[in-house]
């Protein structure tokens, strides 16, 4: 079953990065119809597409993710599988709980639970559902990542596990 599993999750990250090539090519960054929000000071989001499947509800999700220099995102979750790719930049990211693959130049290590990784353009990580993790920008350039998530509908995209969350979008 677990092995199952995980060649469902390699193929949800594939379609997701061709996903994101295809929303590179097809989408400007700029575009009218994209939804931007801006979560916090220092933090925004633009949904580039959104999929969903006839039969089970479920979305693929792909957005553009925006951490200005200095912003670091408590941990949270996201209820489904999420991976992200990092445009330009360098992600600093914790797994606290869960499990994740880190792809750094096609080869793909599991990351281990506290260990904090940083990722380059190009590099790629993707999460579990429900994995826990801490996200940031402590660099002085902008952080760009490309993220893919697998959802049910009307389920939140991010979750925060502290009391007070910074931003919960929910997909309509």
């Amino acid at each position: 079953m677990a092995v199952l599993r995980r060649a469902i999750e390699r193929t949800i990250g594939k379609i997701g990065v061709a996903a994101i090539a295809a929303a590179l090519l097809v989408l400007p960054a700029a575009s009218a119809g994209a939804e931007t929000a801006r979560a916090a000071d220092g933090f925004s989001t633009q949904t580039l597409a959104s999929v969903t499947a006839v039969e089970s509800g479920g979305q693929l999700v792909v957005m553009r993710i925006v951490l200005e220099p200095g912003v670091t995102l408590p941990e949270h979750h996201h209820p489904g599988s999420a991976s992200f790719t990092v445009v330009s930049g360098v992600l600093q990211t914790t797994l606290v709980h869960g499990g994740a693959a880190v792809n750094r130049n096609g080869i793909e290590q599991v990351a281990e639970i506290g260990a904090t990784m940083n990722l380059a353009a190009g590099q790629s990580i993707s999460y579990s559902p429900n994995a826990i993790k801490t996200v940031a920008n402590l660099t002085s350039k902008q952080l760009v990542l490309m993220a893919s998530m697998l959802l049910d509908h009307d389920e939140p995209m991010v979750v925060y596990e502290s009391v007070l969350p910074l931003v919960q979008p929910v997909l309509q």
